[in-house]
């Protein structure tokens, strides 16, 4: 069957496995203060220990060097789990560029180390098969 008019342009949404990624890392924060405080609650321990010395900066540094960790462990995971895929229908690539977008900028949020490579993946992704070839010999320009 042909038909006269072709399809109409859709609109992609990420995918639900995403949204669930992206549920679970904006869980992280609060999971890790609620264990913080339960580690900070043992008076001998050493989360105690550091935040009575260092006051906020304890919690602060315990935080963020957690999330740095996990976020930057997704990275790259979803990274090579991108890498490893064989081939794409134009229609998987422009799945996939969507759903990049949207946890690439959850990632950036929670301040995940990395993205810059998973950024220039998107990029090669996204890129029509004229202008590939173009961007995969583009050179990098030195940041000032």
């Amino acid at each position: 069957m042909t038909y006269m008019y072709p399809p109409p342009h859709m609109t992609y949404m990420y995918l639900p496995y995403v949204a669930q990624i992206a549920e679970h890392l904006f869980l992280l924060p609060d999971q890790l203060e609620r264990e913080r405080e339960r580690e900070a609650a043992d008076e001998s321990s050493p989360a105690m220990l550091a935040a009575e010395d260092s006051g906020n900066a304890g919690s602060s540094a315990f935080m963020e060097e957690w999330l740095s960790t996990i976020t930057g462990r997704v990275v790259t995971l979803y990274f090579n789990a991108i890498l490893a895929i064989p081939s794409l229908s134009s229609t998987g690539q422009t799945q996939l560029a969507a759903d990049m977008q949207y946890l690439t900028s959850i990632l950036d949020r929670l301040g995940a180390p990395g993205l810059h490579n998973l950024e220039q993946l998107q990029l090669l992704i996204e890129a029509s098969v004229a202008d590939f070839p173009q961007l995969v010999t583009k050179k990098k320009k030195p940041k000032p």
